[in-house]
This record gives C-alpha cells, sequence and structure tokens, in this order.
C-alpha cells in the first residue's frame, strides 16, 4: 500500500475521488476516471472470476463510451481502432486505408 501512497499519479486520482466525494463538479474525463478506477477497484476485490471480468468490461465501456445519447455505440474495439489509426495515420487517406486493413485483420 506504501507504493500506492506515494505515488504521483495515484493521488491525482485520490484528489479527483476526493472532489467527487464532497460534491465538486467534475469535468466529463474526471468523471469517468473515477468512476472506471472504481470499476476496476471492484474487479481486484471480486473472487468470482466472472464478476471480476465484467467489472474490468463495465470500467472499459465508462471510459470509451463517448456518446451517451446515442442510439447505437461502437464497439470498444471499434473505438481503439479509431483513436490507433488517428495517433498512427497523418492524412485522411492514409486513415481510412489503415483502419480498413485492421478491421480486415481483426475479423
Amino acid at each position: 500500500m506504501f507504493f500506492f501512497a506515494k505515488n504521483e499519479q495515484f493521488s491525482k486520482l485520490l484528489s479527483l475521488y476526493e472532489k467527487k466525494h464532497f460534491g465538486t463538479k467534475l469535468s466529463d474525463i474526471e468523471k469517468r476516471i473515477v468512476n472506471a478506477s472504481l470499476a476496476v477497484g471492484e474487479s481486484m476485490m471480486s473472487e468470482n472470476i466472472k464478476n471480476s471480468i465484467i467489472y474490468t468490461c463495465i470500467a472499459l465501456e465508462i471510459l470509451f463510451s463517448f456518446d451517451d445519447g446515442s442510439l447505437f455505440q461502437k464497439s470498444i474495439g471499434d473505438r481503439l481502432v479509431d483513436t490507433f489509426v488517428f495517433i498512427v495515420a497523418k492524412d485522411r487517406q492514409s486513415r481510412l486505408d489503415t483502419s480498413e486493413r485492421i478491421k480486415k485483420f481483426t475479423q
């Protein structure tokens, strides 16, 4: 526990959690980070493997579900591909080509 208590990133997370606990308004991404972290904690604490997997999936959904009002949501895999392509490819056409190649590879 000492490692986590002195870890700068954990301190930032704990600060966000305290803000949420005391009713301070958080940005959307801050809320997502806190809620995903709580789900990961539940996953780690669960002795049931299925529940642990479910909590891990919930954490990923919290982080990667951007449009809660949309009727149809992209899968996490599609979102990861889109993010990867945006980082790797530099122009529109190369992004489209890279995305198509990754989707063919993963099928």
